[in-house]
């Protein structure tokens, strides 16, 4: 044994304050309205301080956001994070909270990506990284995941990201009430609808061949969807969890070549179909309009799993919102991405890619074609307009392809200069008509009702 290294590590816990270790070791997880305990924030980064404590910040709103370098929503929300913290200068604490993760390991992960700057990280705000001592305060299952500490010291909310905006923070600091959804983790508390699912067996040899169940979405209970084999009672079962009455349409409607089904809403309900823009009124729209569904078949039935999941959210919707839903065709004004047959973008498989979004520039490096069309979707397509993207190059019919490409604007609604840029890598994008099949969404007559 290396009784030398021993010594010095003995040597070095000493060392430590012991009021620092007790109050570590006696860490409790805390509610709405305790006290926070003095703790420091370990493995800084963007700080003048290198183990700067919570009472550093005594007089300001203390924001702890908890994060994971697998979480996109997370990630992109750190402008936003950014903004407020310019916005509200002194009065208000930002912190990025990863206790899982080294700032080393996030590095090997995203280090490759445009918003990542060496020794600052993801974004320029103070972090925290691998301090299993927050998360012990503030356990959770989920991310993000926003604590509000007020100019006290005191837990003021345990919420949800999109919680944290400019309307709430100046509430607060005007001296109004603010009262936050309070985001719960179900699992943390021994329940998870996953495992659990929505029918509860009476007998143990009792066994269901064939079953569907809807359900009201239970807060805290997470969201997702899956399927699970049980080779006992040969069933399949799928599951979709914490899904919008218009998610579950899409999942309904969904093929093999289009996993997200375009939706035409002819609805007066679709306030009621798709999540609110105002995300202040998200926490109470979520009570009424997220759905959990379960559909339990025999694996002979397997080839009929989306015929039933029709059936049954026709059914339910009916009964539910006074809607329908149907596959019909339309014609649209069509954006298409069109192959020069002369000249393909080379395939650049197996090289990390990402996409860098420049003043001016848009560049898509060893990026899958696929997501370069998607990326033209988020700003071209308004299926409710009757403006659609569509992919007619080809490239992704032998699985994927990854292409390396600059736009040379950063406004993709400019047209002719996105062709430019598309036309020197042997592609093009042409303003043309398609007729779409897509699922219209529509009130039933009050006489079916």
């Amino acid at each position: 044994m290396n009784f030398r290294f021993l010594y010095c590590l003995l040597a070095l816990i000493c060392c430590l304050p012991v009021g620092l270790l007790a109050q570590r070791a006696s860490l409790r997880p805390l509610d709405i309205g305790d006290n926070v305990p003095d703790l420091p924030f370990q493995n800084i980064r963007n700080s003048n301080m290198q183990s700067p404590h919570l009472s550093d910040y005594k007089g300001k709103l203390v924001i702890l956001d908890f994060w994971a370098s697998n979480c996109a929503v997370c990630i992109g929300s750190f402008p936003a994070m950014e903004k407020l913290q310019e916005i509200f200068p002194g009065q208000i604490k930002i912190i990025l909270m990863n206790p899982s993760e080294t700032y080393d390991k996030v590095e090997s992960r995203l280090g490759h990506t445009p918003r990542f700057k060496k020794g600052s990280g993801l974004s320029t705000l103070m972090a925290s990284y691998h301090d299993a001592a927050w998360r012990s305060l503030f356990p959770h299952q989920s991310v993000p995941h926003h604590v509000w500490i007020d100019t006290a010291g005191k837990v003021l909310a345990i919420t949800s990201g999109y919680n944290t905006n400019a309307t709430n923070i100046r509430k607060y600091l005007s001296g109004q009430l603010v009262e936050l959804g309070r985001k719960r983790d179900l699992i943390l508390e021994g329940y998870s609808v996953n495992q659990a699912g929505l029918i509860e067996k009476t007998h143990p040899d009792q066994h269901f061949r064939m079953s569907s169940v809807f359900s009201d979405y239970v807060d805290g209970s997470g969201g997702g969807t899956g399927f699970k084999f049980d080779s006992t009672t040969r069933t399949i079962t799928y599951k979709y969890f914490g899904v919008t009455a218009g998610g579950l349409y899409q999942f309904a409607y969904r093929t093999a070549t289009e996993w997200k089904r375009r939706i035409l809403y002819e609805t007066s309900k679709q306030d009621r179909l798709q999540s609110p823009k105002d995300l202040s009124i998200l926490d109470e729209w979520e009570k009424k309009n997220v759905f959990n569904y379960e559909l339990r078949i025999p694996f002979e039935e397997e080839k009929n799993q989306y015929k039933y999941f029709r059936e049954d959210l026709n059914r339910y919707m009916a009964y539910k919102l006074g809607i329908t839903g149907s596959l019909q065709k339309r014609k649209m004004k069509a954006y298409v991405f069109v192959r020069n047959l002369e000249k393909a973008p080379a395939n650049e498989n197996g090289k990390k890619g990402y996409l860098d979004k420049q003043p001016g520039k848009l560049r898509f490096v060893n990026f899958n074609f696929s997501g370069v069309v998607e990326e033209f979707r988020k700003v071209l397509e308004n299926v409710q307009q009757g403006v659609v993207v569509l992919d007619e190059t080809g490239l992704m019919q032998y699985g994927n392809y990854f292409v390396s490409i600059t736009i040379e604007t950063g406004d993709l609604k400019n047209i002719d200069a996105v062709r430019k840029s598309l036309q020197r890598n042997g592609l093009d994008l042409l303003e043309t008509e398609r007729e779409i099949e897509l699922v219209v969404v529509k009130d039933l007559p009050k006489a079916d009702l």
